[in-house]
């Protein structure tokens, strides 16, 4: 019985060091509209991290109203709405990149004051 239980905890520290049960995988959210990407509508969207780039961060920070030193959390992401349409190169497969002079906009086709996506 000991051995039982001894076998069942060490199976449940592998499945949670290899993933399966892991507390730290990051959810994706836009840092602007606050919409998930598990919310209906959202599957399709693309998230897309602040540049590490300075020059380019600071066009995105400027574009978006923010100040160069604001306390951003530690993983800040905005949905591919906030881009338009002619900021992406489409591959051959119709897979989305980003531009990298690519800069976002504030507000897109998703915002309805009427309905909060919280």
């Amino acid at each position: 019985m000991i051995l039982i239980q001894w076998i069942d905890i060490k199976i449940v520290k592998q499945r949670y060091y290899k993933g399966i049960f892991n507390r730290n995988k990051m959810v994706q959210q836009c840092y602007l509209c606050k919409i998930y990407k598990h919310q209906a509508g959202a599957e399709s969207l693309k998230f897309h991290s602040l540049p590490k780039n300075p020059e380019r961060r600071k066009r995105w920070l400027s574009a978006l109203g923010f100040e160069e030193n604001h306390q951003f959390p530690k993983r800040v992401e905005l949905c591919s709405k906030h881009f338009g349409e002619n900021a992406f190169v489409y591959g051959s497969g119709g897979q989305k990149t980003l531009k990298w002079d690519a800069i976002p906009l504030i507000s897109h086709s998703l915002f309805d004051p009427a309905v909060s996506t919280r």
